[in-house]
């Protein structure tokens, strides 16, 4: 069986074990693609009672979006593996970078979050509010695992991946 059509309780089993291979950052993509599919599915729900123009396309983004973090996942499984055989800078920054992407994710989940059409369904407020905890869960630990590789990483990679976590934090 392969990443990531492994069954959930097999995921949780193998990020349990001591090994590095099953990192934070898979982790967090998960937590990403949870935030995103309450998104399509409150929206969805939305959409059937009080059908927007446009929300379709939002929708449709929002189930993109949920696949995206998936794949961050699959992608940080393999760059943390990398790294346990490769220190290298270039390791170190892809192990950097993907974490990166998963942070643009949950921040673009926080503001789907306010889309208007969200105060068309007021008892879904827990499902939104559970997936805007999921998004910040997922910034804060992205946060934590960037800020962690920065300094191993050397020259003007470091800089780079340094100013977009600056620019991200800003947002």
């Amino acid at each position: 069986m392969t990443w990531p059509q492994t069954p959930m309780n097999d995921f949780m089993d193998w990020l349990a074990r001591p090994t590095p291979r099953w990192a934070g950052g898979a982790a967090a993509a998960i937590v990403a693609a949870e935030g995103w599919a309450l998104v399509a599915m409150t929206f969805g729900i939305v959409h059937k009672k009080h059908p927007l123009l446009g929300l379709e396309d939002f929708i449709a983004q929002a189930i993109l979006s949920r696949d995206q973090s998936l794949s961050l996942a699959a992608a940080d499984v393999a760059a943390t593996t990398a790294l346990s055989h490769d220190r290298r800078d270039e390791a170190m920054a892809e192990a950097t970078r993907i974490p990166l992407a998963i942070l643009k994710l949950a921040q673009a989940g926080k503001h789907a979050l306010k889309h208007p059409a969200r105060s068309k369904l007021p008892q879904a407020e827990p499902d939104f509010g559970t997936a805007e905890a999921l998004f910040t869960a997922c910034e804060t630990s992205t946060r934590l695992i960037i800020t962690a590789n920065l300094p191993a990483i050397k020259g003007p990679v470091r800089d780079v991946l340094a100013h977009e976590l600056d620019r991200l934090t800003e947002c």
